[in-house]
């Protein structure tokens, strides 16, 4: 990992010190799989000075168009009135809380994420995290299937079944119950074309689909 010099010792000590992240608008790089991938810090403060004078549109402008993953994190939080203002910043006034939402969503529009942390240490764990996440060559936590939680879901549940063989053609909950109480459960079927017809409701145009989509699989 690379840092600017300009970040606090903590964060420093996680790698090579550099001015070579502000080339892309940021405070941290890290390798992403012969890729670069960016972290931005912003304590609410600079964050609220950023915006003012033009900095963050600047430094996102950059992020944007060099790397590959990009990432804004603000350190802190903001207090406002019910009506939006913002309270206990000399920074930053003007800035109302729906201002902020709109240029956060311009931000992320931009392709830069945009994670909030309470303090320097939380912003360390993210950044470790991050930096794990960057060098998987896949990530396919979105695509994995949950473990079953309670009974449904099982083969010895009559409902999961049920559930199940109303994936077959034609065949809804009444239907998929006669076929599952006569017939047995579905898994492992090694039932044919006679066997089906012998149960009410199942008639030829019906059980030439079925048996299409059970070959099928």
């Amino acid at each position: 990992m690379i840092i600017s010099n300009t970040e606090p010792f903590k964060l420093r000590e996680l790698g090579t010190v550099s001015t070579f992240p502000e080339e892309f608008g940021c405070d941290l790089l890290m390798a992403a799989n012969g890729t670069w991938a960016g972290v931005q810090r912003k304590e609410v403060k600079d964050l609220l000075g950023s915006i003012s004078d033009g900095r963050l549109g600047e430094q996102i402008l950059k992020m944007a168009t060099g790397l590959e993953y990009r990432m804004l994190v603000i350190e802190g939080s903001l207090k406002w009135t019910l009506d939006g203002e913002l309270v206990g910043q000399t920074w930053g006034r003007g800035i109302s809380r729906a201002n902020l939402r709109k240029l956060l969503w311009s931000v992320r529009a931009a392709g830069v994420w945009v994670e909030w942390t309470d303090t320097l240490d939380d912003t360390i764990g993210l950044v470790l995290a991050f930096e794990q996440w960057c060098r998987k060559e896949h990530h396919s936590s979105l695509g994995a299937r949950p473990g079953v939680r309670s009974s449904w879901g099982k083969a010895n549940n009559r409902d999961y079944q049920i559930h199940l063989l109303q994936g077959l053609p034609g065949v809804g909950v009444e239907l998929a119950g006669r076929i599952l109480d006569q017939l047995g459960m579905p898994f492992g079927w090694r039932v044919g074309r006679e066997e089906l017809l012998t149960v009410d409701g199942l008639g030829n145009k019906k059980v030439d689909r079925m048996m299409e989509a059970i070959n099928s699989c």
